[in-house]
């Protein structure tokens, strides 16, 4: 006997799923629609740091904020910014500390430290090997952070190389604000950079080292990367010796190239009106520097031909 029902269709409610394929659909979707709700509450805000959200837990780093900011992840370079007699040695030298003070974002991947309550503070210290010889007794650098503001974040921070004549202050406060695509991280108002003091009885110099802004992507995806794109500057009045920092802006379609340019130059502290390398007058120029900031740095002499490798130890 014939009949004349309809035909079956397969519910997909009742197919046995594929293993593991809707845990992960499940878990991808969850990530992506809690990653927007905090986007949302982004929109509009002038600082994120007046705004209270939680990050998923593999974006955090179970380490505190002060820990987290130490500029010291590579602390030979800051124990040998005084050993040259010449000016522009040094100045290569502070260079080198500046580019491998964050080699954490270069080694590891970006993540939110836990955040430090006020009165917390922390201090350690690193043993490095001296320079003077094989022999001689490891140069010790001394750190130390105290959170001095709760709203906003400030802490005021202190490093100490007694054996070399180098200390380092300053405070620390990001103001931080989402652009659509990233979020743009910057100094704040009480961020006036890295103040280091040179004075180990032949010299006796203060160099001023400002942030650039850096952008925060991959928030979507949860793959984090940092860039810059902004121009930063280093300063020493007594030499009157001025560094113009320019990281490039990335492309928009491609990878990341991370390009830095820079020009050492003699500067006027009394009339420090140049910001852009270039509106440096070439008689001016002591320097230019040249590479990528997370692999190669190179740098070639005013008058010379030579391009010589900045030396960052990664």
């Amino acid at each position: 006997m014939s009949g004349t029902g309809s035909p079956s269709h397969s519910n997909p409610t009742s197919r046995p799923a594929t293993p593991g394929s809707l845990p992960q659909d499940s878990e991808t979707k969850g990530k992506i629609t809690m990653l927007i709700g905090i986007l949302r509450k982004f929109l509009g805000v002038a600082d994120l740091a007046g705004v209270r959200f939680s990050l998923p837990a593999n974006l955090m780093e179970p380490i505190p904020n002060l820990e987290y900011w130490n500029y010291l992840d590579y602390p030979n370079a800051f124990a040998n910014i005084g050993e040259s007699d010449d000016d522009l040695e040094r100045c290569l030298a502070v260079l080198t500390f500046w580019f491998t003070k964050d080699l954490k974002f270069i080694k590891g991947k970006p993540c939110k430290p836990y955040n430090s309550t006020l009165g917390e503070f922390f201090r350690c210290h690193w043993d490095v090997e001296n320079t003077e010889g094989s022999n001689a007794k490891p140069t010790r650098v001394c750190f130390l952070t105290e959170q001095t503001s709760h709203h906003p974040p400030i802490s005021a921070f202190y490093v100490d190389c007694k054996e070399k004549g180098i200390s380092a202050k300053g405070y620390d406060q990001i103001s931080a604000r989402f652009t659509g695509t990233s979020i743009r991280v910057a100094p704040g108002n009480h961020n006036l950079g890295i103040f280091i003091d040179i004075h180990n009885g032949r010299i006796n110099e203060t160099w001023n080292l400002t942030h650039p802004a850096a952008h925060l992507g991959g928030l979507l995806t949860g793959a984090l990367s940092i860039t810059v794109q902004d121009i930063c500057y280093i300063t020493c009045p007594k030499l009157k010796l001025k560094v113009i920092l320019h990281y490039l802006d990335e492309p928009w379609v491609g990878r990341s190239k991370y390009r830095v340019e820079g020009v050492i130059f003699k500067y006027d502290p009394e009339n420090d009106t140049i910001t852009r390398i270039k509106d440096v007058p070439d008689k001016d120029i002591k320097a230019r520097i040249d590479g990528c900031w997370i692999s190669e740095l190179y740098y070639t002499p005013a008058g010379s031909k030579v391009t010589i490798m900045i030396p960052l130890e990664y």
